[in-house]
């Protein structure tokens, strides 16, 4: 998913899970929440070059959220969505404004010397990006989907 504005790119990506060792436990029909976090690629590109953090901010759950809610915003049947994943550090707005759609992320990373800094980047899309951005997103989902 590549988010631009100006001079300014934030790609997304979901490189697998956060513990693969994990599998799937059906016996006692319980969730295990540590199979399912997906660790998350960001790459940020502005003028002063390039920065790559990944981080487990994401649950296989919440992406699938996600992409159903891409898909209500795109087809009209919603005009707003703000995530609410349970790990503050990844953040993603959606909405609906006339002919195009909104699309926010902002993504909070740790310095080396532990203070907390954001970047955030927002861009005004045709629907045919949102719908490639869904698509893309439904592929990382299909290739790790909920455990």
């Amino acid at each position: 998913m590549i988010i631009q504005h100006d001079n300014r790119k934030m790609i997304l990506s979901v490189d697998g899970y956060e513990f693969p060792e994990h599998e799937r436990n059906d016996k006692n029909n319980e969730f295990d929440y540590d199979a399912n976090w997906l660790n998350v690629k960001i790459t940020y590109i502005d003028e002063n070059g390039e920065q790559v953090y990944t981080d487990s901010c994401l649950m296989t759950s919440e992406l699938s959220e996600l992409i159903d809610c891409i898909k209500k915003i795109i087809s009209g049947k919603e005009l707003l969505y703000i995530s609410d994943f349970m790990e503050p550090y990844l953040k993603i707005a959606i909405a609906q404004a006339d002919d195009k759609i909104l699309v926010g992320i902002e993504y909070v990373y740790d310095t080396n010397d532990g203070v907390w800094k954001s970047h955030k980047i927002s861009e005004a899309v045709t629907v045919e990006k949102a719908i490639q951005i869904a698509d893309e997103l439904q592929k990382y989902y299909e290739k790790f989907p909920l455990r």
